[in-house]
């Protein structure tokens, strides 16, 4: 096969930040503030923030997998998820222990969730199953180096297209606690980023192109379906992440300020903003409109990420 079909220049997929990707990644972080708010419409649409942020990060282990070897890549995931996950294991373990003590509830029933797989907050599932997928996509993405990247793209995708409704059935159907139900929610975002990722390695941009439209569609038009058969679990998060992602890699934009400001802070608001909204009373108190209370999350959550990453503690957000 043609080398344009297979491989494209390294300094055209990663020396420069993809201007819409990085609004993505504000709106991943503004939706999952949006879906732990309780009581307000279209929380749904707000979890699709979670399936973008997989997205986004499984493509980009893909398009970066040659530049790191194995050890070292393995180390580096780790500084930026596993002591991260750590650290705010801690942090929220220690607010839950004191809290427990104030209310002089039983400690046992404070930590239920099986901290080993989570953490001591459920949103810190996220990092030990990113860390995860990030070794599997490394390996997979090393070990089909040989494959043209059409076939391995396509693979993937429909790899991920099969996932969809087998986890959705498996969430309806198996009564699992904490952070099975969640493994699930993710698992068919693997597949669909690594082929994302192989798609924007081909250098032909109509191949390219032509490429993610394919996947955005069939995952739209997968998920339509299902809804319609009664499926209640993935198909209104993937209709909006995927034909999202894939949008932003096809219509790439311009960088702003605002975004170029935000975008590295999406991460940290993920981490921070249980802290933020840890007493919903005092907000509640504040105002009664939940969009004012998302937006109060968001902004606090954003100032308290770019507090730490000014500090030495910028290395667990």
């Amino acid at each position: 096969m043609n080398s344009t079909l297979t491989t494209t220049t390294e300094s055209s997929y990663s020396s420069e930040r993809v201007a819409n990707i990085d609004r993505l990644r504000i709106f991943a972080a503004f939706g999952i503030v949006w879906f732990h708010t309780e009581s307000v419409a279209g929380r749904g649409i707000g979890y699709s923030g979670l399936i973008i942020f997989l997205l986004v990060f499984c493509s980009l282990i893909v398009t970066h997998s040659e530049l790191h070897g194995p050890g070292d890549f393995v180390k580096r995931r780790a500084r930026r998820l596993l002591i991260p996950w750590l650290f705010w294991s801690a942090v929220y373990g220690l607010l839950k222990l004191g809290k427990a003590l104030v209310l002089k509830s039983p400690i046992s029933a404070t930590f239920r969730t099986p901290a080993v797989l989570v953490g001591t907050h459920i949103h810190l599932w996220y990092l030990p199953y990113a860390f995860l997928a990030a070794v599997c996509i490394y390996l997979l993405a090393r070990h089909s180096s040989s494959v043209p990247l059409v076939v391995a793209a396509g693979a993937a995708a429909l790899t991920g297209v099969i996932a969809l409704p087998v986890c959705s059935t498996l969430m309806s159907s198996v009564a699992a606690t904490p952070p099975f139900p969640q493994w699930l929610f993710g698992l068919a975002a693997i597949p669909l980023g690594f082929a994302i990722g192989q798609c924007r390695r081909v250098s032909n941009v109509q191949i390219r192109q032509c490429l993610l439209a394919m996947i955005s569609l069939a995952v739209l038009a997968e998920c339509l379906s299902l809804k319609v058969l009664g499926h209640r679990h993935l198909t209104v998060q993937y209709a909006v992440a995927v034909p999202l992602v894939c949008g932003a890699y096809l219509w790439q934009g311009r960088q702003d300020r605002i975004s170029q400001a935000l975008a590295p802070l999406a991460y940290g608001i993920y981490l921070v903003h249980p802290l933020v909204s840890y007493s919903p009373g005092l907000l509640s108190k504040l105002t009664a409109n939940p969009w004012v209370q998302i937006v109060t999350v968001f902004a606090v959550s954003a100032i308290l990420a770019s507090i730490l990453r000014a500090t030495p503690l910028r290395r667990f957000v």
